[in-house]
């Protein structure tokens, strides 16, 4: 039976996770699916075989039939913020099966990550490392759409070479990553993220390479500004400066970073400015801005979005309540079912069942017994 099934994955799962020292985590997924395993409500559901696996009721290959309308042509006003060991496959199809609408990301993903392990590049024999399949590094499922892949690194040839096996991969768009504070000091001293706000020419020069190797579109994700180069002006032409070459689409975080300030204090200590991301939709009326940082409702999302802004960005809040996104037809006008949270784990546990099969993150056994159950721990408050 369904419920059966239910509990046979919870097992299964929670032996992986507590094998890999996240006991915690495991119990509590245990404990939420046997709540479940009483529910009557909804005995008569099935789970599908992946080859019939569908999201019921929203399926992503064929996403563009129920996107949230956004204002000029802008079709998809909610979108997912990329978040290293959280937007990883699992989470991005968690979120999938809660709602069909927010655009999903990758988690940064570095060109060289992805050169270093593709065989028909250079740099796959100068991997130190045992090589991995890329498809543990860049996979994803095809009811994910539309999903973005987001790229580290500043060597244009690289990151245009990494856009195109993105591309040849299925992803919908490639961002570049102009809004991780990058580290000060030690080994992830990179010229990334955040940094690369020091210099729009080479990130015009970057994106400009981008565009150049692939035909799906390039957007760029940036901070306000950067420890001292924090002026409106500076802002102003920075996006100005890359989208010059074609640019057409920037997500903003309403904030400045500050290089040297752990990651956790820079999505707080820096003053939210959203009047700040307003201008640029008023000072660049040809270009897209979605703003990002400190929004932790759909009505929130919907307010901004009135004031003129082309869609909203949701990080954290995402992770923590990723049920939330459950009502994002409702609140933007999109329509849909609402579904229960029952619902969501029925058909997350379908997409898990393959996922564990295949080994989709090229991991252990025990270590992939649990990893696609992970992401259940925060369905339920």
């Amino acid at each position: 039976s369904g419920s059966g099934r239910l509990h046979g994955v919870a097992c299964i799962s929670t032996i992986g996770l507590e094998r890999n020292g996240t006991e915690r985590q495991g119990l509590k997924a245990s404990s939420t699916l046997k709540r479940l395993d009483v529910e009557t409500r909804h005995r008569n559901m099935q789970i599908a075989s992946h080859d019939d696996f569908r999201v019921s009721g929203h399926d992503g290959a064929n996403a563009a039939d129920t996107q949230v309308a956004r204002r000029d042509g802008f079709p998809r006003a909610i979108a997912i913020a990329p978040m290293i060991d959280v937007t990883d496959r699992h989470f991005r199809m968690l979120i999938r099966c809660v709602s069909p609408h927010p655009t999903l990301w990758s988690e940064m993903t570095w060109d060289r990550a992805i050169l270093f392990n593709t065989q028909s590049e250079p740099e796959y024999c100068l991997n130190k490392n045992p090589p991995r399949p890329l498809e543990a590094i860049i996979g994803f499922s095809a009811e994910e759409h539309p999903v973005v892949m987001q790229l580290g690194g500043s060597d244009a040839a690289m990151l245009a070479r990494a856009a195109k096996i993105a591309e040849q991969r299925g992803y919908d768009e490639i961002n570049l990553n102009c809004g991780c504070p990058a580290a000060t000091r030690g080994r992830a001293r990179n010229n990334y993220g955040a940094r690369l706000m020091f210099d729009p020419p080479l990130v015009a020069e970057c994106c400009a390479a981008i565009i150049n190797a692939v035909s799906i579109p390039v957007s760029v994700k940036c901070r306000l500004g950067v420890d001292h180069r924090d002026s409106y002006e500076e802002l102003h032409e920075f996006v100005s400066t890359v989208s010059a070459v074609g640019v057409k689409h920037f997500i903003v975080h309403a904030r400045k970073a500050i290089l040297g300030l752990d990651t956790t204090k820079n999505r707080s200590v820096p003053p939210l400015r959203y009047e700040w991301v307003l201008r640029l939709v008023d000072d660049f009326p040809q270009l897209f801005f979605t703003i990002n940082g400190g929004i932790n409702t759909l009505e929130t999302a919907r307010d901004l979005i009135a004031k003129g802004l082309h869609g909203v960005m949701i990080g954290r809040r995402a992770k923590a309540e990723p049920f939330l996104f459950a009502r994002t037809g409702l609140v933007f006008g999109g329509g849909g079912e609402v579904p229960t949270r029952r619902q969501v784990i029925t058909r997350y546990l379908a997409y898990a069942v393959q996922a564990q099969k295949d080994n989709y993150d090229d991991k252990l056994p025990e270590t992939m017994g649990g990893a696609p159950l992970l992401p259940l721990v925060w369905v339920f408050p």
